[in-house]
């Protein structure tokens, strides 16, 4: 008899140890829901900071390209602006060397 209410006594002990309804297994509980909290909103900040990092990354790409294309356009067009003042030079340095030599010719006439 002493067997089986020593049985009985271990049964129901480990089965009230097994019930998890004390205060401090349900603080735990909580604990570890306000970690698993926690966590996830870190790694969902993380995200948000990776794809705003990233957005702002390509926006400052498109930007140099851009600027990079209105240099190049700036160049060619300061290259073409170049090319007419020289092309407009050497046409009044021609028609005034036909002017003297028009004054010379006359005068020697």
């Amino acid at each position: 008899m002493k067997k089986y209410y020593a049985l009985l006594l271990t049964f129901a002990l480990l089965t009230g140890c097994d019930s998890n309804d004390g205060p401090a297994e349900k603080a735990g509980e909580k604990v570890d829901e306000t970690i698993e909290q926690v966590q996830e909103k870190t790694e969902d900040a993380v995200d948000d900071v990776k794809d705003a990092t990233e957005d702002a990354v390509d926006s400052a790409k498109a930007a140099t390209e851009d600027a990079m294309d209105k240099a190049k356009e700036l160049k060619d067009d300061a290259a073409d602006a170049i090319d007419d003042a020289k092309k407009k030079a050497e046409d009044a340095v021609e028609e005034a060397e036909e002017a003297v030599d028009d004054t010379e010719n006359g005068g020697d006439q």
